[in-house]
């Protein structure tokens, strides 16, 4: 299990056990698990992100949005850098093409089925 850690709104996942309530709430998860919650918009990232942004002593002097909207713009910084990882984390993966691409404005070469 990977360690996850809420940085947004509490969030409840209804098809499953998962659940977060306060910010800096660390959470195990598979990454699998993770990436389902995150892509339906749970705002937490990986625990390791988390602690490179935010101090201990921010997370308990600043536990929710209220006392957020008074912290310094420092901490204010570091919310806009986490909401940027979330965003990474959320970018859809790539859809990888085989073969070229075909135009639709290209005629088709289909031949009927034989009867």
């Amino acid at each position: 299990m990977a360690k996850y850690v809420l940085f947004g709104g509490p969030f409840v996942n209804v098809d499953g056990p998962h659940h977060g309530e306060t910010f800096g709430e660390v959470l195990d998860f598979s990454d699998e698990d993770a990436n389902t919650l995150i892509r339906g918009g749970a705002a937490i990232i990986p625990q390791d992100e988390f602690n490179k942004l935010f101090a201990k002593a921010d997370v308990l002097r600043y536990p929710n949005a209220l006392a957020q909207q008074e912290a310094p713009e420092a901490f204010k910084a570091s919310l806009t850098a986490a909401s940027a990882v979330f965003a990474k984390l959320r970018e859809p993966e790539p859809v990888v093409t085989i073969g070229p691409a075909v135009e639709s404005s290209e005629a088709s070469t289909a031949q009927p089925l034989a009867e």
